[in-house]
């Protein structure tokens, strides 16, 4: 290529993450060649004893070829930014601090745009949420501030040294070809869902109100995995111990058996093997077979992007089945639109309070609207497609590309910072 970017914009998501290339004439997503969706890099990383570490595809094969030994599957890191308590994790004698784990998968990242490119940028747009998740109550903006912290200081390890920040749905609307008039921009993602209130003018655009909510689409593949899962592998049934005793498993085996994110502490729970084996001699135990090769057969992963999947086809279809099959691992259960809608119905209706607030916030009603911009992997889902259209029903409904439309927003961003 003979021209020469001018930034990058990086996009950090709960789920996967995205890099997309700023250059004087145009913004390009980087393909980097992710299995499901090639510019989608799953934001999942693995540890190992011997200090290797990597990010995305390679981090799940890695894992699964070492079977889990001398080694560790991180997902969800996003998540933890704003925990105050969370300082840094550690194993085999090593330590990784929440910045050291963000700056493996923002190295990846920028390794694929270098290449891409064939140069070393400096210069980025980091995405963030207008609340990261677990940033709510009293200690907001404390919380807030300090997952923003975080996330520069892993893109300065990573050696970008001029770093601007967007919130997400402001990104997301950053190249509509609006005159005039109110839009909202609606970002509904894996882990959060952001409002932005944008003021067009001739002259530009301000953001005049954003809001956000801890609600995202990994929530609702837990929802599924409480209603249509848990039962199958006997998460939920009572045990017969031999002197007659009924018993249930640890409430905190079902609470943390819902998705990845929650399975990280099961993992590397020492009891739990021990207490798995007692349930197995109690009459019924043998359920629990499916279970123990669920965290243990090393395919945890994929058994969970299944439940993603089902997720996403109920989106065009009326009904589906959550299946997934691997030796000794056999499950298959039929889920109906209307099934899930009614396990997300308040989750929604949250969703609708929070898109109140912010216009309440930016004193606008929502029959000023003139545009609702909608993105994010969650955002195709029917019944909030619905309630959008209900709230602003004389506005313009847009719907675009649910993984790229931030980060080529946060690319035409960095064109208006230093192009």
């Amino acid at each position: 290529m003979t021209d020469r970017p001018i930034a990058y914009g990086l996009d950090f998501g709960t789920s996967n993450s995205l890099v997309s290339v700023a250059w004087p004439d145009r913004v390009e997503v980087v393909d980097v060649g992710a299995r499901r969706v090639p510019e989608n890099l799953p934001s999942v990383i693995y540890l190992n004893a011997d200090g290797n570490r990597a990010a995305g595809d390679p981090a799940i094969e890695q894992f699964l070829v070492s079977a889990g030994v001398q080694s560790r599957l991180l997902v969800g890191i996003k998540s933890d930014l704003s925990d105050l308590r969370f300082q840094a994790t550690s194993s085999w004698g090593l330590t990784w601090t929440p910045v050291d784990l963000v700056a493996i998968v923002l190295r990846t990242l920028k390794r694929a745009a270098d290449e891409y490119t064939n140069t070393n940028v400096n210069r980025v747009v980091l995405g963030h949420p207008v609340a990261f998740e677990g940033s709510e109550g009293p200690e907001f903006e404390q919380r807030q501030a300090l997952a923003v912290e975080r996330l520069i200081a892993a893109a300065r390890q990573v050696g970008f040294q001029a770093i601007e920040t967007l919130e997400e749905p402001s990104a997301a609307a950053e190249n509509e070809d609006i005159p005039s008039g109110l839009v909202v921009s609606l970002d509904f993602g894996g882990g959060t869902f952001d409002v932005a209130v944008i003021e067009y003018h001739p002259d530009g655009a301000e953001v005049i109100g954003l809001a956000g909510a801890s609600v995202g689409g990994e929530r609702y593949d837990q929802l599924l995995f409480n209603a249509k899962v848990a039962p199958d592998l006997g998460l939920i049934d009572e045990y017969i111990s031999p002197d007659g005793q009924r018993h249930r498993l640890p409430a905190h085996v079902l609470n943390r058996t819902r998705s990845m994110l929650d399975l990280r502490s099961l993992l590397f729970d020492p009891i739990l093997p021990s207490t798995l084996d007692r349930y197995r001699t109690y009459e019924g135990g043998d359920r629990l077979e499916r279970l123990q090769r669920l965290l243990y057969g090393g395919f945890a992963y994929h058994f969970y992007e299944a439940i993603e999947e089902a997720k996403i086809r109920l989106s065009i279809e009326e009904e589906t089945a959550i299946e997934f099959h691997r030796p000794g691992f056999d499950i298959r259960t039929s889920i109906s639109r209307g099934e899930f809608e009614a396990l997300i119905a308040d989750d929604v209706d949250l969703l609708e309070t929070t898109i109140r607030t912010a216009l309440s916030d930016s004193g606008v009603d929502a029959g000023d609207v003139v545009q609702v911009v909608r993105t994010g992997g969650s955002s195709a889902i029917p019944l909030f497609v619905d309630m959008v259209t209900s709230v602003f029903s004389h506005a313009e409904m847009a719907q675009r590309p649910p993984y790229t439309t931030v980060v080529q927003g946060l690319g035409h961003y960095a064109q208006g910072v230093w192009g």
